[in-house]
């Protein structure tokens, strides 16, 4: 992999609990529990870029909303399971600070909508894709590329049927890896829903990202 800055930002946890659980109001960030809003996407703007690029040798020299979507080209996003939802989620947000996405094991759920009913009938396939191409819609102008990928039968089968739903929509998405035609590619592998896997997705993503 061409060299580059991996910066691993996490939720909001109370780290000297022993057993954190959502119980006790101490996991949040993504609007899905109450009392707790979902601003990260406006942290990730306005405190962690800054923060980690203003003290490196990297593309963004201006950290004003206009500086760093200028230099978006230089940047990705990604993240899994839950951070995949988040992934989603910012997306839709700040599609503008960010050209590489990387949603890996969990399919595409709004703020709100809970994990672990992400079957329901309230959120479909065609309303995932409507939250999706908001941002796309907005700014034509923009090129993207979506790298999701995601495990076998058992690993979150929703991303499965959705990313077939996305592939689906040629008016909006490009499926393949030519990064001069294309603008999304999904793989599944046999991984169980486990983490450490997390290094083969990024593996695979390699030859796009920054190209």
């Amino acid at each position: 992999m061409d060299p580059c800055i991996i910066v691993c930002p996490t939720y909001y946890l109370d780290i000297d609990k022993d057993d954190v659980t959502v119980e006790e109001g101490v996991i949040a960030g993504d609007g899905r529990y109450d009392g707790i809003p979902a601003m990260y996407h406006e942290e990730v703007v306005k405190d962690l870029i800054p923060a980690v690029e203003s003290q490196l040798n990297v593309y963004c020299t201006d950290f004003s909303p206009e500086g760093i979507k200028a230099t978006r080209d230089h940047r990705a996003w990604g993240g899994f399971s839950r951070g995949s939802a988040c992934t989603w989620y910012l997306f839709n947000h700040d599609f503008e600070y960010f050209t590489y996405w990387l949603p890996t094991s969990c399919n595409c759920l709004p703020e709100g909508v809970e994990l672990g009913k992400t079957g329901d009938s309230e959120w479909t396939d065609a309303m995932a894709f409507e939250y999706v191409t908001e941002p796309i819609k907005a700014h034509p102008e923009l090129d993207f590329f979506i790298i999701a990928q995601s495990g076998d039968e058992t690993d979150i089968p929703q991303m499965r049927t959705q990313m077939k739903y996305f592939i689906e929509q040629p008016d909006m998405f490009s499926y393949g890896l030519d990064r001069q035609e294309n603008n999304f590619y999904y793989t599944c592998s046999d991984f169980k829903h486990v983490m450490q896997y997390m290094a083969y997705y990024l593996y695979t993503a390699k030859d796009i990202l920054f190209k």
